[in-house]
């Protein structure tokens, strides 16, 4: 059939006829691997006018503009020296320490043309101004989005090419990025295709630990982002000659592994369930064998021999009786004042508020918000309480305006260890008494912080006289005064520990590391102050399988929760005779999930379950079990049979905030099968179209079935095959036709494109993102 374009009835009109949409649905979710109390620091500079800027540092502006037309000789020629800005030059800073390298920094900011905008930064390194990183936003990025005009190899090849022209003395190696597959929400179709690749440095052919980065490429092969670690001209790499071998460090690490019972404590995000295994680790943590001196690499730190294994000891023998109280609101934050009071001069604490939320280990949490705040510089945190005692969880001492002073001299040590671990005792008697009795002494000596001149000192709990991995009371103490700069305590309740009589026998424990134990030849550093420079050859012990762990009970290697979660099989290569390559993109994209490889049919008819997760996932991200980790209050269920603890609460609720599925409704039957018309309807109000469409008496259907399509859906119907997302098939509709899982694909892409199209005509970002 011959549909018409919408006649008088322009995509402008249609846009200008419905109401003014939401914004785009944005939410961010608490990441519970990473701590609560991370700190953000906003140092704000005044600049009287842009001539002063332009004048700073030791290299003007022009010679660094030039270096970007050097690097970038065909991909800024829209920029004009005038349209860059120049940042401050600096060295890296902090707390007193200095290195010798001036760094520079380069932005810009423009308008391309009407509404549509460009962003680059570039930030370089020493005299001859080595690139250091690179990011670059382009709203015309057209040519980005799905198909992609270069493939995965292609801008692998495009990558390599790029970093070899820009790491000048250093030899880098492209591979594929670890973590973007498995631990990165879905991607969507209304963003650019976008290649990240992680950057390895290579010194003679043996890869160096900690001295990487990364980059993004877009799917038009256009690089927008770089990143590489310390450039440095004064890093000291061992000969590589003389090697011991692997098999003599082999051999070594057999004669001395010493293999001990801990508790692992591991936390399912998805399921907010926390649970406890018995494990045999190494103890100590032997990281590997210097490949020429066979000297141990533990900890990060080169020893002669093994450190000798301590044996526990208790902070309390028994448990003290301490009588806790719940707090108000109110109450957190006068004590959260009166742990933050300052009498620095011209310094001044700012509370911003208290929230309450339930943490990773189901305790009701006071979080109170904070800044220090200076004429010129902000500095802020936050410290939790819990609300049915009254003892501080976390607090992190931000309150260090000398670390931003240029002229300030390094601080001197002038507390010893042992005086420090003396006061971080004090500290846990004072915010966590009514659990001293299960925390014991450090077994290793922590030496001061290079940077932040402090002691970290860990108090590990133990349970049956094992102790716990993932489970502690951390205290820093700084070594200039003593005072406190943290405090945090992760106890945890737990309903039934594996007791180590069910244990196998270490030698069976022994057998099994061996078996999964190999050894890589790398450089790697000592972790202290005045030897990160200097790098060393490592037989580095890597077990098979990565991220596993020894179950002590089972005698098996396992995976932890947050692993095995994620982890999926090898992705299967989807075969169609007209859907293929859309539905193998969506199965990487991880917009499409494959639930029963065995009885996989893209010609099946899809649900109104599987077919909204489809279409939610190809507008917005989601993190998975982000509806299970959340500050504030709980959300509510829009429909009676779709609970919080649903799989697909996430998606449905996303789907009502947008407008795609109709909030006045009491059910969604998520099984039902969905209907062309139906689709229709969800593609028109993705588009935000919905307000257009229902005014249903200006369209003409031309469709020979038009009279079978349900009023309600006419202008829906009408709009979808105007766009040529939906269209029909010997000039019917066919309205009531249950939609195929190829079909919604390929038509899904179509409606991409239609977003992408409005976003890029009328320079908007990203439809849906986050």
């Amino acid at each position: 059939m011959k549909y018409k374009k919408l006649g008088a009835l322009t995509l402008t009109a249609a846009i200008a006829m419905s109401t003014v949409a939401p914004a785009a649905y944005a939410e961010t979710v608490a990441n519970p691997s990473s701590s609560v109390n991370e700190t953000t620091v906003e140092v704000i500079e005044k600049q009287d006018t842009q001539n002063l800027q332009d004048e700073l540092g030791s290299i003007p502006k022009a010679q660094l503009v030039k270096r970007v037309h050097e690097l970038f000789p065909n991909q800024f020629t829209f920029l004009d020296e005038a349209d860059f800005r120049i940042e401050s030059a600096h060295h890296f800073h902090y707390a007193g320490f200095k290195d010798e390298e001036e760094r520079h920094g380069l932005y810009f900011h423009k308008e391309i043309s009407k509404g549509k905008y460009a962003y680059g930064s570039f930030g370089f390194i020493g005299s001859d101004l080595q690139l250091t990183s690179f990011h670059y936003d382009n709203s015309d990025i057209k040519d980005a989005f799905y198909p992609a005009k270069v493939s995965k190899e292609q801008a692998k090849e495009l990558a390599q090419a790029f970093v070899n022209k820009v790491t000048k003395g250093a030899k880098y190696e492209i591979v594929d990025s670890q973590f973007d597959d498995h631990y990165g929400p879905n991607k969507t179709l209304t963003e650019p295709v976008r290649y990240r690749f992680s950057i390895d440095r290579i010194q003679d052919e043996v890869p160096v630990r900690d001295l990487g980065g990364n980059i993004d490429v877009l799917g038009n092969g256009e690089i927008v982002r770089f990143w590489t670690g310390d450039h440095s001209s004064k890093l000291n790499f061992e000969p590589k000659n003389n090697l011991i071998g692997a098999e003599k460090a082999l051999e070594q690490i057999k004669e001395n592994l010493n293999l001990e019972l801990r508790y692992v404590r591991d936390f399912d995000y998805l399921t907010k369930e926390t649970n406890v295994y018995l494990s045999y680790v190494p103890v100590p943590g032997i990281g590997g064998v210097q490949a020429t001196s066979g000297k141990w690499y533990v900890d990060g730190k080169f020893m002669d021999s093994l450190p000798a294994v301590e044996k526990v000891k208790m902070l309390s023998e028994t448990k003290k009786d301490v009588k806790t109280k719940a707090i108000t609101k109110n109450e957190a934050k006068k004590m959260a004042e009166e742990l933050l009071k300052t009498d620095q001069e011209g310094v001044k604490l700012v509370i911003h508020g208290v929230d309450e939320y339930t943490n990773h280990m189901n305790k009701t949490v006071y979080s109170v918000s904070y800044m220090y705040e200076t004429q010129h510089y902000g500095s802020g945190s936050s410290v939790e309480f819990s609300k049915d005692t009254g003892e501080v969880l976390s607090f992190h001492n931000v309150n260090s305006f000398r670390d931003y002073d240029l002229n300030s001299k390094a601080p001197e040590v002038k507390v010893s260890y042992e005086e420090a671990l003396k006061k971080a005792v004090e500290y846990v008697e004072k915010y966590a008494p009514a659990y001293m009795h299960k925390y014991a002494y450090p077994s290793i000596q922590e030496e001061v912080g290079e940077y932040s001149n402090s002691y970290y000192i860990f108090f590990p709990r133990v349970e049956n006289g094992i102790e716990f991995i993932g489970d502690r009371i951390s205290v820093s103490i700084s070594a200039e005064d003593g005072s406190l700069q943290g405090f945090n305590n992760s106890s945890g309740d737990y309903k039934e520990l594996p007791s180590p009589e069910k244990a196998v026998d270490v030698e069976m424990a022994k057998a099994a590391f061996f078996e999964n134990l190999e050894l890589k030849l790398v450089y790697a550093n000592e972790w202290s102050k005045g030897k990160k420079n200097d790098y060393k050859l490592v037989y580095e012990m890597n077990y098979s399988p990565m991220a596993s762990y020894f179950d002590a009970v089972s005698g098996e290697w396992q995976a932890p929760s947050y692993v095995s979660k994620k982890e999926e099989v090898e992705k299967p290569v989807i075969k169609h005779a007209w859907a293929e390559d859309e539905l193998n993109f969506m199965l990487e994209a991880k917009i499409l999930t494959i639930k029963d490889k065995e009885n996989f049919n893209p010609d099946s008819t899809v649900s109104k379950g599987d077919a909204l997760e489809i279409l939610m996932k190809s507008l917005t991200r989601f993190w998975e079990g982000e509806m299970h980790y959340f500050r504030g209050e709980e959300p509510k269920a829009t429909f009676d049979n779709i609970g919080v603890d649903h799989p697909l609460f996430a998606v449905v609720d996303r789907a009502v905030q947008m407008g795609i599925l109709d909030r006045t409704e009491k059910t969604f039957d998520l099984e039902a099968k969905l209907t062309r018309e139906e689709l229709a309807a969800w593609y028109v109000k993705a588009l935000r179209l919905h307000e257009a469409a229902k005014h249903s008496q200006i369209y003409h259907v031309e469709f020979k079935d038009a009279d079978k399509i349900d009023p309600k859906y006419k202008g829906h119907v009408a709009l979808a095959s105007a766009f040529g997302i939906l269209t029909g098939a010997n000039e019917k509709f066919s309205p009531a036709q249950e939609v195929t899982l190829a079909q919604m694909t390929v038509a899904t892409f179509r409606m991409a494109n239609t977003i992408n199209t409005i976003n890029y005509d009328n320079g908007r970002d990203y439809y849906y993102f986050w």
